[in-house]
């Protein structure tokens, strides 16, 4: 597992275009390997500290709500965050055989358009593996659900605040819903066609 990988990098400024946040392997030699995007939620209002204190002082196995003048900001960590980093990195990811997970948590997801409809989770089914993860009783994070989808499915319709203007679902993949990606026949080994 590698930290912070740098991506495409310049060969004229040597810089990255960006950095993928971890880079797994399956092997030595790195035959088979994957990206994974890791996105936290952004809050938008004043200063944490307030929120911390209350976390801190609770007396109760509940997760403490921010404060009044705080609130998560789902466009900015979704749209103007996470989809754009997806959008550059997913079809390049595709054109080397690697596949991109993404890791959010619940409320995030459902924020942003919840599940795509047609769940798969045969990894030949798409480009993007949704991985995420909820807060359990002890306030740890456990795993939730995963599902793979297309990058045009995950771009068309995993985020339903679309800026004005933007491209419907169906111009982009086809379908008028966010069950945007079909399931394939089943084969006798229980597997989709490929």
């Amino acid at each position: 597992m590698a930290c912070e990988v740098p991506f495409m990098k310049s060969p004229i400024t040597g810089r990255p275009a960006g950095r993928i946040d971890l880079v797994i392997a399956g092997d030595r030699e790195a035959a088979s390997w994957f990206g994974l995007e890791v996105q936290a939620v952004y809050f938008s209002g004043s200063g944490m500290r307030a929120d911390f204190e209350q976390l801190l002082s609770s007396d109760t196995a509940e997760v403490p709500q921010p404060t009044p003048n705080r609130h998560p900001d789902w466009r900015y960590s979704s749209a103007q965050r996470l989809m754009p980093q997806l959008q550059v990195k997913g079809p390049t990811m595709r054109r080397w055989g690697a596949k991109l997970a993404v890791a959010v948590d619940q409320p995030l997801f459902e924020a942003t358009g919840g599940q795509f409809g047609a769940e798969s989770t045969d990894l030949n089914d798409g480009d993007i593996i949704w991985l995420l993860v909820r807060v359990n009783p002890r306030l740890r994070l456990v795993p939730h659900h995963w599902e793979v989808v297309s990058l045009e499915c995950t771009s068309a319709c995993g985020i339903p605040q679309r800026p004005l203007g933007a491209m419907s679902p169906k111009a982009i993949c086809g379908r008028d819903s966010p069950d945007c990606h079909e399931k394939k026949p089943e084969t006798q080994n229980g597997h989709g066609k490929h």
